[in-house]
């Protein structure tokens, strides 16, 4: 099956850019594919941004890939009735659906239409990529959160025996782990940033202060006073003053953030969203990278990709996540733990550590070596 990826169609949830980050890490996968001669298409199978079936075309790092974007509001049946169409026109060598629960469906439930997805996909070569698997999944969860995940566990389960696709991935060591346990073997495909670097940034090692820069969402329970104490305690110990940078749609969590690091006697900057190439600016003059996403789940986040992609280390400094179950975790490289009272060794480890990061075209590297390798091994 030489031609295995000679035509790709990937499916995901919405593809409104900026607004959906698994449609914007597709867009930049299929631009890369694209690039590299293979004939991509995209459609998006609940857009929540279009009230009407749009046909046309997106523009991704000088790449022009078709879309197709079906809106939410259809019924499940006609969404796959028009998906089908598209597939009878398209005849794609390989599909891709970019699996994210709740993109397809307000509660993550979406029994009816990944019924119908199994049928209409079935006789095509199929790939899924697991972005997120289920709720409830972590210690302390609760009973509501625990079952919910239940019923969705056995939704996945259920949808990739009727599949049977011929590739599974997913970025997250954890999720690996937890297909195991549902009896399916999947790779690692590791998430590359979402803001493509800008060739001529360039880091400013003489400027007068030591630059965190916190992108992207900011979640619940971080350990805001702890950290915003130390880095206010470790100004005395250097010659520059610590600015703490906000960029993107930080969310509800962004007021605590700022009031508590204001009173900390931080240098406070707030961006906001930006274009890509805005963000690429701040992201590069930045000395290093502050996540509040779980250190367990760090390996799914965009933001934090983005980050170590500009050359940045990351702290995690986040609330304690940590799954049910006897599962194996190993820090990546360039990924760094805040623990209270400790900021100054983790400053000296990152200093001396790598920061190691992926990319759209190692990505795209593997991505068409694990394709290649099982449709060859099983022709």
């Amino acid at each position: 099956m030489e031609n295995v990826l000679s035509s790709l169609l990937l499916i995901c949830g919405s593809l409104e850019p900026g607004k959906d980050g698994v449609g914007d890490y597709s867009r930049r996968l299929a631009a890369e594919l694209q690039r590299r001669g293979q004939r991509v298409y995209m459609v998006s199978l609940a857009d929540k941004t279009v009230l009407e079936v749009v046909t046309g075309s997106q523009v991704e790092q000088g790449q022009r890939i078709g879309v197709t974007r079906i809106p939410e509001s259809l019924a499940d049946e006609n969404r796959i009735k028009l998906l089908a169409a598209l597939l009878t026109k398209i005849q794609p060598s390989l599909v891709s659906l970019q699996f994210v629960p709740f993109s397809f469906h307000p509660k993550g439930l979406p029994f009816c239409l990944f019924y119908l997805l199994s049928k209409t996909l079935k006789p095509y070569s199929c790939h899924v990529m697991f972005h997120e698997l289920w709720v409830g999944m972590e210690i302390g969860a609760t009973v509501k959160m625990k079952l919910w995940g239940r019923v969705q566990r056995l939704l996945i389960g259920g949808f990739i025996k009727r599949l049977q696709p011929g590739l599974i991935h997913s970025h997250s060591t954890l999720y690996l782990q937890q297909l195991e346990l549902l009896g399916f073997h999947a790779k690692r495909l590791p998430l590359f940033g979402n803001i493509p670097v800008c060739p001529d940034n360039k880091r400013n090692s003489d400027e007068p202060k030591l630059t965190f820069v916190l992108f992207g969402m900011i979640h619940y329970g971080a350990p805001v006073y702890d950290f915003t104490a130390e880095l206010h305690n470790l100004q005395a110990e250097f010659e520059k003053k610590i600015r703490l940078v906000f960029v993107g749609k930080c969310g509800s969590e962004l007021s605590k953030w700022q009031k508590v690091a204001t009173e900390a006697g931080l240098v406070i900057e707030i961006f906001g969203e930006q274009s890509p190439e805005r963000v690429s600016r701040i992201l590069s003059t930045a000395n290093m990278g502050i996540s509040t996403t779980p250190l367990w789940l760090s390996e799914k986040s965009g933001t934090v990709a983005a980050m170590r992609e500009h050359g940045l280390p990351v702290l995690c400094v986040a609330r304690d996540w940590k799954p049910s179950g006897d599962f194996e975790f190993v820090l990546p490289a360039g990924l760094y733990n805040y623990e209270k009272g400790e900021l100054v060794q983790s400053l000296q480890a990152i200093e001396n550590g790598s920061v190691g990061c992926t990319t759209v075209k190692s990505v795209a590297d593997v991505f068409i070596s694990d394709v290649l390798n099982y449709y060859h091994g099983n022709s």
